[in-house]
């Protein structure tokens, strides 16, 4: 519950027209697109909206996503497994407990996409 406040603390001051960043910071977030979605399978919504992405570009797609080790809120396994299923592709545990979940999913997908991975340390 901490970490899912938090980060919805950060995410409507970092998408806020209003933000207290500087104003290079804000000249550079003004070059992202943020958006929201709600799916039922999150892990092929992302892959979905991150190829549609990529088609309609010929620039390379930097992917930014955040991992968990604990306290999770929710659990991603099965739908990694089912990704893994329909892509005929297989997946070492050890990258899924490096990497986290949605990163995985790119991964198993196999899309010429680049990475970035985060985490943040409670303190």
């Amino acid at each position: 519950m901490q970490s899912d406040t938090a980060d919805n603390v950060l995410w409507d001051r970092v998408t806020s027209t209003n933000s207290s960043f500087s104003a290079e910071v804000r000249a550079a977030v003004s070059r992202i697109s943020f958006q929201s979605e709600s799916a039922v399978r999150p892990l092929h919504k992302m892959l979905e909206l991150a190829g549609n992405e990529a088609s309609r570009t010929s620039k390379p797609l930097l992917v930014v996503v955040g991992r968990s080790r604990r306290m999770a809120v929710e659990s991603h396994k099965q739908e990694i497994q089912r990704l893994v299923t329909e892509r005929g592709a297989s997946l070492a545990s050890e990258v899924s407990n490096a990497f986290g979940d949605v990163a995985s999913a790119f991964v198993v997908a196999g899309e010429n996409t680049s990475l970035v991975v985060t985490q943040a340390t409670l303190s």
